[in-house]
């Protein structure tokens, strides 16, 4: 089941896909606290759906959404936006040494809040900075 989509209206926007209600929720409540836009969906489908209709300066994925996962999600989209991925379980250490690499930040659930902020600030960051050198 899909739930509405959310929206507030505020900062950077940033798409927050967790199948767990709660998680997902605290999730963007710590993030409208901060001043970014969320929009909160419930599954990988959905997320490459609005990836490719609307602009996102950041992904905030569970790995374990239905449908698709959050590091298939990331491997199907051709240019994704930065990415935070959270699981309660853990990664293979080369999926972590591949998110390293490719600039994904990796946390933990229970995300710590402040953790979950550095590492949406950082992934935002990149999103402008992208935008400022992108050749007209």
């Amino acid at each position: 089941m899909t739930v509405p989509i959310m929206r507030s209206m505020a900062g950077p926007s940033v798409l927050v896909a967790d199948d767990d209600a709660s998680v997902r929720g605290s999730v963007a409540d710590i993030l409208r606290l901060e001043g970014y836009t969320v929009t909160e969906v419930d599954d990988g489908d959905v997320v490459v759906d609005l990836v490719g209709t609307e602009h996102f300066d950041a992904l905030v994925l569970d790995n374990r959404i239905p449908r698709l996962d959050g590091m298939t999600v990331l491997a199907t989209l051709e240019n994704p936006p930065p990415a935070v991925l959270m699981s309660a379980h853990d990664v293979d250490s080369n999926d972590c040494r591949d998110l390293a690499v490719r600039g994904i930040a990796y946390l933990h659930k229970p995300v710590d809040p402040e953790h979950l902020l550095d590492a949406v600030a950082t992934a935002v960051g990149r999103a402008r900075r992208q935008i400022a050198v992108a050749p007209d």
